[in-house]
């Protein structure tokens, strides 16, 4: 039995591979990445015996023609990410799609509503809306963004629950949000330098409150992303919150970002789709308290798992004493259970069900 894995070049697919190499068992993996990746080294020892290519040719035609055979002589192709290499084979060849299985990453679904608004992102949309009904199976973390999915698109396969392990594993770090008031307190605002973390709007509504009484930082992960848009945030954010803001362009190794994380004490996402899911289950991980905007599917993925997390949204009615109170019981009690179902051996689990499922299928 073999699957093919069209696969995006990230550090989370890094770890996918490290964590298939060691738990292929009877099933045959073959991994394709896009051209000269950034995160992942092919010949790296950490990817076992897997299987794993580049797509080497730059015209379209041959690309879509060479993934064809590569479906046509497995059982099963898994696209992690739906990109325009799966739209345009199943758009071109729709026999196919009965081998398709979708892994969702989630700016794959949200396409709809974040697209740009002309002729080729249309085009791209109309594709999508004749394509995805066709795939039968389809992989995800969050409840919500599978209902937006049978909502939009008029999906009825079938969903497998999974996660992406994360590149660092939850559990081997302790839990600290001590927030005596002698200490500085920290708190992060977004993930990256994208538009979409809508910092601006959380800067005017921290610099609408007294900080003045408070030892506070307000730290901002600019490094990933826009340019542009990170030079124009900081300026923005100084310009509001004077020294009290520092905006990070340099790269973390994921090691040392952890350690960056555990120092934080408050992290507020502000994004109005399910994003940056890997960065919130770290602070929760870690003890930390953590805003998300009550109208994602994150913010509803959590309540439903029992997993405190505050509304974003509520910020600007709170005294700032109110926004730095964190619950220490109830912190580490949601560590817990982040680290518990986010295991990597829950997710091994995981992935291990979905192969045979769909191989089964």
């Amino acid at each position: 039995m073999q699957i093919v894995h069209l696969l995006p070049d990230s550090l989370y697919s890094k770890k996918f591979l490290e964590v298939l190499a060691i738990n292929t068992e009877a099933i045959k993996h073959f991994v394709l990445l896009p051209e000269n990746p950034k995160y992942i080294d092919i010949s790296s020892p950490l990817f076992g015996s897997l299987d794993i290519a580049c797509f080497s040719r730059k015209n379209r035609i041959q690309r879509i023609s060479c993934l064809k055979e590569y479906v046509e002589k497995t059982d099963k192709l898994v696209a992690h990410c739906l990109d325009d290499n799966v739209l345009l084979l199943l758009l071109c060849y729709p026999s196919l799609a009965n081998k398709v299985c979708w892994v969702l990453w989630g700016g794959d679904l949200y396409y709809r509503v974040i697209r740009p608004h002309d002729i080729k992102s249309w085009l791209r949309e109309k594709a999508r809306e004749r394509v995805i009904p066709q795939i039968p199976q389809v992989g995800m973390l969050v409840d919500g963004d599978y209902e937006l999915l049978k909502k939009w698109y008029g999906f009825r396969g079938k969903r497998h629950e999974l996660f992406y392990p994360l590149p660092s594993p939850l559990g081997t770090y302790s839990v600290d949000n001590n927030m005596e008031v002698e200490r500085e307190i920290k708190i992060l605002v977004g993930n990256s330098a994208d538009p979409s973390n809508n910092h601006k709007e959380i800067f005017e509504v921290l610099a609408s409150k007294k900080l003045s009484e408070w030892n506070i930082k307000i730290i901002c992960p600019l490094s990933y992303g826009d340019r542009n848009y990170a030079s124009q945030i900081a300026n923005y954010g100084r310009s509001l919150l004077g020294e009290r803001f520092s905006p990070l362009f340099d790269f973390m190794s994921c090691d040392k970002y952890v350690a960056f994380m555990g120092n934080m004490n408050i992290v507020i996402m502000n994004h109005r789709r399910q994003q940056g899911l890997g960065n919130i289950l770290l602070a929760l991980s870690l003890g930390k308290k953590v805003y998300v905007r009550s109208d994602t599917t994150s913010y509803a993925f959590f309540k439903s798992r029992n997993i405190e997390v505050y509304d974003t949204l509520r910020i600007k009615f709170q005294s700032v004493e109110d926004l730095l109170t964190c619950n220490a019981s109830e912190a580490k009690d949601i560590s817990s259970k982040i680290k518990s179902y986010f295991s990597d051996e829950n997710g091994i689990r995981l992935w291990k069900k979905f192969f045979e499922d769909i191989l089964n299928s």
